[in-house]
């Protein structure tokens, strides 16, 4: 007698047979690959050339089959379904051999012998370490010392920028040394992470992930340090020796965009699948490697820490630099070319100043070198862009006889300077020195201004206008030496039409007095303040005259008076004037039709 079958029962039936069909290669499959490991087979490329020569073949029986059966082609004349799909897998089959053999090629790492590879990957882990820990080292000690972070708006002062400089130079030697050890076991994809290579496969990565996350890590504290401020952000792009140029943006750019988070992101879950999918911690551990794995792990920590919106909005800003430069490259020649052109343009009285030779004896007479001088040339168009009624400084040198009876013999600068500051100069500025004492035809070089062509030596005459006038820093002659020495480092650079004073391998009239007189360690100077001016710190000259009218008078008063060659310019000629004229000068206006 029958027992009656449910209603259910052929299509249990089905699913049944073709689950024990199903059991029976897998239980192959099981035992196979069992004995393939045993064997110490390589799953690259041996494992996988079977697996792609056993799927090529199965997808060429299931089309011959379905050909031979008349199923190849529907009623519409289409191609079937299933032969849709088997021709995109045989393409992504073929996708997968070229991969393959990519994967394949040598590369340097990969051609090193077993034993070689030991000990280049034992020596290269130690390099590691020391890398890193310098780089640390080095934020750490920036930290300590007050140096960064600094205000959204503060200039690095002398000192600062000397240990800065030096700071960063270590900073970008350690990330290119670790870059070059990142980039060598970059390729640790092409070791088999069978039993036979997965040493080697295991510790390149380890290693190559380790790097890129403490340059990845570094790089976030570059940024969380320098990158609000403007001013660090342009000292550290400008030319230095050993760096050259935009060394922090493309240190930013190399390090902080998307393609790094993706590399970190990426390494970051091959990582847990190492210790997921094949137990490798303890294998790590096993090897005495487990200190670089936690290595790995503090420096996922730390870069973890920040939200999702901060990295990408830290990614989009070191994307975009390109596209920033692009933009300061077509920007800056455009405004150099204005402003070349307005400082050619005189409308009135071309080529004929007031101030004339008798006045300039005069004053030189009363000037002393390291003096500071501000000066005004009327009717050129410059003046309209420049604030207030003084549009520029110069510094006094003197004569090279009237210098040296100054500052050669004072003890204090012949202690410094080593016996002498005429040899010292000679020594430290043989080409700007010698052109000095050469002279210009027979008229010597009595100052030293930034102008359109850049940081050039100027007789009194040249540097004079319609008006000018000087001022005595309140230091003694070893200052005023060391400020003349600092200018003189600065000569023959271009003029700076981006008004940076945050930089100083181009500058404008007044950077060059403000570096030369800005205090540093071993040096007294001025402290000459600087005003926000269009989103950055800058100083004109009707600044220095103004903070000297702030200042007179008080305990803070940095600056005498000396002479001041006032011109008047309905009659045409020019007054020696009191100081009281001087102080009350800052507040003219500076457009030439209302000038008395």
């Amino acid at each position: 007698m029958s027992v009656p079958r449910p209603p259910t029962a052929p299509r249990l039936g089905t699913a049944l047979d073709w689950l024990g069909r199903g059991g029976l290669p897998i239980g192959l499959g099981l035992v196979l690959g069992y004995w393939v490991g045993d064997r110490g087979a390589r799953w690259l490329p041996d494992v996988l050339e079977l697996l792609l020569v056993i799927w090529a073949s199965s997808i060429g029986l299931v089309l011959i089959g379905n050909w031979l059966k008349g199923k190849w082609i529907r009623v519409d004349g289409l191609p079937r379904k299933r032969v849709l799909v088997c021709l995109v897998l045989g393409m992504a089959l073929i996708a997968g051999r070229l991969t393959l053999s990519w994967m394949q090629e040598p590369s340097p790492l990969t051609q090193l012998a077993p034993a070689d590879f030991h000990r280049t990957f034992q020596l290269d882990a130690e390099r590691y370490v020391a890398l890193s820990r310098t780089l640390e080292g080095t934020w750490a000690r920036l930290a300590s010392q007050g140096i960064l972070p600094l205000p959204e708006d503060e200039v690095l002062s002398a000192d600062q920028e000397v240990v800065l400089l030096e700071a960063w130079t270590s900073v970008v030697d350690q990330s290119y040394a670790l870059d070059q050890l990142r980039v060598f076991y970059e390729d640790w994809f092409r070791f088999d992470p069978g039993r036979a290579e997965r040493g080697r496969h295991v510790r390149s990565f380890l290693l190559t992930f380790a790097a890129e996350l403490a340059l990845y890590e570094s790089s976030q504290k570059a940024v969380d340090r320098i990158g609000d401020n403007s001013n660090v952000v342009s000292f550290l792009d400008a030319p230095h020796p050993g760096l050259g140029p935009r060394s922090y943006s493309r240190l930013r750019q190399d390090l902080q965009g998307a393609r790094d988070q993706a590399r970190v992101l990426a390494g970051a879950r091959y990582l847990d699948g190492l210790e997921r999918g094949l137990a490798a911690r303890e294998d790590v551990d096993s090897w005495g490697l487990g200190w670089l794995w936690d290595a790995i792990e503090r420096h996922l920590d730390n870069v973890g820490a920040r939200s999702l919106i901060e990295r990408q909005h830290r990614q989009l800003r070191s994307d975009a630099q390109p596209l920033e430069q692009l933009i300061r490259r077509v920007w800056l020649p455009t405004r150099k070319g204005v402003a070349t052109a307005l400082s050619h343009t005189k409308l009135q009285r071309p080529g004929i100043f007031l101030i004339q030779p008798h006045h300039l004896q005069t004053l030189d007479d009363d000037l002393r070198p390291g003096d500071i001088l501000v000066g005004r040339k009327n009717w050129y168009l410059t003046n309209v862009a420049l604030p207030g009624y003084w549009p520029h400084a110069i510094l006094y040198l003197g004569a090279p006889d009237k210098l040296l009876a100054e500052l050669e013999h004072d003890p204090a600068v012949q202690e410094w300077s080593g016996g002498s500051f005429s040899r010292y100069m000679s020594i430290k500025h043989p080409v700007a020195w010698a052109r000095y004492l050469a002279g210009d035809g027979g008229e010597p070089y009595r100052t030293v201004e930034s102008i359109a062509p850049g940081v050039v030596l100027n007789t009194l005459e040249g540097s004079a206008g319609d008006a000018l006038a000087a001022l005595r820093p309140r230091l003694p002659p070893l200052a005023r030496a060391q400020a003349i020495d600092a200018a003189f480092g600065h000569i023959g650079k271009p003029y700076d039409y981006d008004f940076d004073f945050a930089t100083d391998h181009q500058l404008v009239c007044t950077e060059l007095v403000w570096r030369a007189y800005r205090p540093a360690e071993g040096k007294a100077g001025l402290e000459l303040a600087l005003k926000e001016v269009a989103g950055r710190p800058t100083l004109a000259p009707n600044e220095i005259v103004r903070q000297f009218v702030r200042e007179r008078g008080t305990e803070r008063q940095q600056l005498d008076f000396v002479a001041f060659l006032d011109p008047i310019e309905e009659d045409q000629v020019v007054l020696v004037a009191d100081e009281a004229a001087f102080l009350e000068s800052p507040e003219r206006p500076k457009w030439n039709v209302v000038q008395p």
